[in-house]
């Protein structure tokens, strides 16, 4: 443990003030500095943000709550059945401390030291409140506090919400964890690889390389869908998740029900608490339970995904691959338009189903080999795959043509191998160039492996320098700051170039190779989000990103243009 020193108290209030909210945007997108109205427009978002949208619908809940797995009858004995002091103590031994405990201020280390004189009673407290189908307020009520995640964090939706639970709440839940654990992998799908014990993330990213390879070097058209879920864990809707009973016993969904039931949220704003409000949705990221019943809460929807889509068969894999899936990130591997159409119908249903939300905007899509998932004719399909930058091949070698220097940037913006992008490129460019051009592109293509792993190095050790250092050599003054930043942005990957020129300022470069990688990587990556933002008809936000005082580049009459120094 830290020593209470001045150093200690001065990271902490450092640390403390980076959370604290001096701006906020309204829904309308208006500034609000005034710190009364701020904590009233954090409170207003996460109060409606939990206030149920679900509206009841039998025929839509029925057609994906039907024909789920069921657990058994061997397994829903086991389910059954009063708590016991074992379960708790398991349940305590296994929790981890050293963490914010919740309103009550009690921590798992209390609960350690005195747990010989607490265990009695708090097992006699927890068998009747799921005797009696409620619990007390302490457990009913959490505390939210905001972690910042990426974006314009003057938008409160960039601001993550985590729950802060009290320790006897953690144990019951983490208790009834460990009994549906045993019965949970007999209902939800081997391809959802979260929560569930024994499996693992690894398995998903396997399987995705394995089916990149496969299908690239045999030429196979494959499209790889990622469906953003919107607010996963806050939009659960507690009815419709009630519905999706997978066979459990009346008297084990009764004792899950009990930890849902009337229960609050206090948001913790700038150091203060807030006043509390009704929680009707989601499921509390602070609450062992939580994951599995979000994984529950999605199987209807992923089981209608692969009762209805034809997937992938591809040599080597045992039947038919549709989904790769760790809690909300869902992955959909689809063979053609078919496939693309009946997966938009579904989530259309299932939105209207459970009141969950995709966002067709921050979704993604990956196509291989001669599949042109762009070409959809579903608007927000359109959008999410321009939204990836995964642009048809053909057309990124059209606009960059054969120099190896642009393949290293779009392998990189890409997610591909340099060496595999450099060998396409060459191919594809092999009717235009002259044997002599061949030849010299060649050599460069064996030598980008080896810049590759510099690069990877570069990466990995880069973090010992300071930001300001490690970019530009010395600290500049303080008026460029903006200037410095955008371009550090700007750079993407090249960590390269930057280690080869840091000690340089950029109007000064004598590295005149690193320069041209560089300055590749941004015409690449300038050039992909201008073309997304052309196509879904949103100029302005290209604009209001990186036509900044024209450092970088300018859009006249919608065309792209890099400032001077920008050019070649």
């Amino acid at each position: 443990m830290d020593a209470p020193t001045s150093f200690f108290f001065g990271l902490e209030k450092k640390n403390g003030q980076r959370r604290v909210i001096h701006l906020l945007l309204s829904g309308t997108g208006q500034e609000i500095t005034e710190p009364s109205q701020i904590r009233r427009r954090a409170v207003s978002f996460y109060s409606t943000l939990y206030t149920s949208e679900y509206e009841e619908g039998e025929t839509l809940s029925e057609g994906f709550c039907n024909g789920l797995p069921q657990v058994s009858e061997e397994a829903n004995s086991q389910l059954e059945g009063p708590l016991t002091i074992q379960e708790l103590q398991t349940a305590l031994q296994g929790m981890q401390g050293r963490r914010a405990p919740g309103i009550d201020g009690l921590s798992v280390e209390f609960y350690r030291a005195y747990w010989d004189v607490l265990s009695n009673d708090l097992l006699d407290i927890f068998n009747e409140s799921l005797a009696s189908g409620s619990m007390p307020v302490s457990c009913r009520r959490a505390v939210i506090t905001l972690l910042p995640k990426k974006g314009n964090l003057q938008d409160i939706k960039n601001w993550r919400p985590v729950s802060l639970l009290c320790v006897d709440y953690k144990l019951l839940s983490k208790a009834l964890v460990t009994r549906l654990g045993r019965a949970v992998e007999q209902v939800i799908h081997r391809d959802q690889t979260y929560c569930v014990p024994g499996r693992s993330m690894v398995d998903n990213v396997l399987l995705i390389r394995d089916v990149l390879e496969v299908s690239s070097s045999l030429d196979i058209n494959t499209g790889l869908i990622s469906l953003d879920q919107e607010k996963a864990f806050d939009r659960v809707e507690h009815s419709f998740l009630w519905k999706v009973k997978f066979g459990f016993s009346a008297g084990f969904i009764a004792k899950i029900k009990v930890l849902y039931n009337n229960i609050e949220s206090v948001l913790k704003f700038n150091g203060g608490l807030c006043a509390p409000f009704r929680v009707c949705r989601g499921v509390q990221q602070g609450c062992a339970l939580s994951g599995m019943l979000y994984a529950l809460s999605l199987e209807p929807l992923l089981n209608k995904i692969r009762s209805k889509l034809q997937g992938l068969f591809l040599p080597g894999f045992n039947g038919n691959m549709v989904l790769s899936v760790y809690a909300d990130d869902v992955v959909v591997f689809v063979r053609d338009q078919n496939d693309i159409d009946s997966l938009v119908d579904i989530v259309r249903e299932f939105s209207s189903a459970s009141a969950a939300r995709v966002n067709w905007k921050k979704s993604e899509a990956l196509a291989v080999a001669r599949l042109d998932v762009s070409s959809s004719e579903t608007p927000g399909l359109t959008v999410a795959l321009c939204r990836s930058m995964t642009l048809c091949l053909q057309q990124l070698v059209d606009a960059v043509g054969p120099e190896l220097s642009n393949a290293q940037a779009l392998g990189s913006l890409l997610g591909l191998h340099s060496v595999r992008v450099a060998q396409r490129i060459l191919q594809l460019w092999s009717q235009i160039l002259c044997p002599e051009e061949k030849r010299l592109l060649r050599l460069p293509v064996l030598l980008t492996g080896f810049f590759s792993l510099l690069t990877w190095v570069f990466n990995i050790f880069g973090i010992v320098f300071t930001e300001s250092v490690f970019i530009m050599g010395a600290p500049d003054k303080k008026s460029n700051k903006e200037k410095w930043q955008l371009l550090n942005y700007l750079s993407g990957e090249s960590k390269m170039a930057i280690y080869l020129s840091r000690k340089n300022r950029i109007e000064n470069w004598k590295g005149e190779e690193a320069k041209a990688i560089w300055l590749c990587n941004i015409r690449a990556r300038l050039w992909l989000e201008h073309r997304f933002s052309k196509h879904v008809g949103d100029l302005d936000a290209f604009k209001q990103r990186w036509c900044h005082e024209d450092i970088v580049c300018s859009v006249v009459d919608e065309d792209l243009h890099f400032a001077q120094v920008f050019k070649t």
